[in-house]
């Protein structure tokens, strides 16, 4: 399944859902990289202060793979109305 994510707020709902998927609790995937629980809940919490390399191992510990794809004309031309976040 395809998820699109284009606000860093939309993303913490859908890790955590991501791992219940992959069967995982927060100790589990602490486990497999090598830190604490509280270490993924903060992660799962807060995903937008996460480094790029520790999301993405999280990913990995659950299969997950990130897709980048560039938005269709369509889409283009709806988020050119709205303000971009930076």
């Amino acid at each position: 399944m395809k998820y699109l994510i284009q606000h860093p707020r939309q993303l913490a709902p859908l890790l955590k859902a991501l791992r219940a998927q992959a069967d995982l609790s927060q100790a589990q995937v602490a486990a497999k990289l090598g830190v604490t629980h509280q270490a993924i809940s903060a992660l799962e919490r807060h995903p937008e202060k996460a480094t790029f390399d520790r999301l993405m191992r999280f990913l990995g510990a659950l299969n997950v793979d990130i897709v980048l794809q560039p938005r269709s004309q369509q889409e283009d031309s709806r988020s050119r109305s709205a303000p971009v976040e930076w």
